[in-house]
């Protein structure tokens, strides 16, 4: 919410309440669609390519509502049996909980069955894994090695069209 956005500046400590009205108001609608979010072309190339495997994919993520039209509005949408936000789980990742409420929602597929893929090592491959989901971290640009984070080579993705290729290896 607007709220939300206001919360965050204060605690960096910008006061002007008017204006921090307007500016959050003004972030929280500007992310409400399409316009301020990128697609990078091997989103689409990997959706794609999954759909036609006859992979079901879903959305699990920590945003609001409003998930729903940005993705519509970013020709996305309709690769997604369904899309569950941490506001419609009533938890946010690394929560189990929203982990299990996806995994309800697809129909109780065994844990082996389902692969996450995610952008953070906290709220996205550590929980999968904990859970025994197939859990790929994706690391866009950066380089062989991960920094430290302890994810074996083969669960690391620097871009999404490497994603079929080791899901294919699994199913196989």
């Amino acid at each position: 919410s607007a709220e939300g956005v206001c919360g965050t500046f204060r605690s960096c400590g910008v006061e002007d309440g008017e204006r921090l009205r307007l500016l959050a108001e003004r972030l929280y609608q500007g992310f409400s669609g399409p316009a301020h979010w990128e697609v990078f072309p091997d989103v689409t190339r990997a959706l794609q390519g999954c759909g036609a495997r006859g992979l079901a994919q879903a959305v699990l993520s920590n945003f609001d509502g409003r998930l729903e039209d940005v993705l519509r509005g970013c020709g996305l949408r309709e690769h997604f049996r369904f899309v569950l936000t941490s506001e419609s789980a009533g938890a946010a990742k690394p929560d189990s909980r929203a982990f299990l409420r996806l995994l309800e929602l697809a129909g109780q597929p065994a844990p082996g069955e389902v692969a996450h893929v995610g952008d953070s090592y906290q709220n996205d491959y550590l929980p999968a894994r904990a859970l025994g989901l197939h859990a790929f971290l994706l690391q866009r640009g950066s380089e062989e090695g991960g920094g430290g984070l302890e994810v074996p080579p083969h669960h690391r993705l620097r871009s999404l069209d490497e994603l079929l290729p080791r899901l294919e290896q699994d199913l196989d």
